[in-house]
């Protein structure tokens, strides 16, 4: 994983991301998902990920070590939206592990 600097502010260097991808796919998968030196789950090479637990939680790692995307950050203010209807029983940032 990067270093938190460079993973909460927006920059050029993806080169850590691109080798992440390409490792990922050498091994059958599509991308990687990063962890970060605490093992909690950060994010994937060029996604925010998002959880929906068996709870009906959704959760999304927290953003203190990880850029806060825009389709993450839309999907917490959709989602409340799920709650309401009874779809999500809620929605949180928290740290995730694996």
């Amino acid at each position: 994983m990067k270093s938190s600097l460079f993973a909460t502010l927006k920059n050029v260097n993806y080169l850590p991301n691109v080798l992440s991808k390409m490792e990922a796919e050498d091994k059958g998968a599509f991308a990687s998902i990063w962890g970060d030196e605490e093992g909690y789950i950060a994010e994937g090479p060029n996604v925010n990920v998002a959880f929906i637990t068996s709870d009906k939680e959704l959760i999304l790692p927290s953003f203190d070590k990880i850029l806060s995307g825009c389709t993450a950050m839309r999907l917490l203010k959709l989602a409340p939206k799920l709650v309401e209807q009874g779809r999500l029983e809620s929605v949180k940032t928290t740290d995730i592990t694996v």
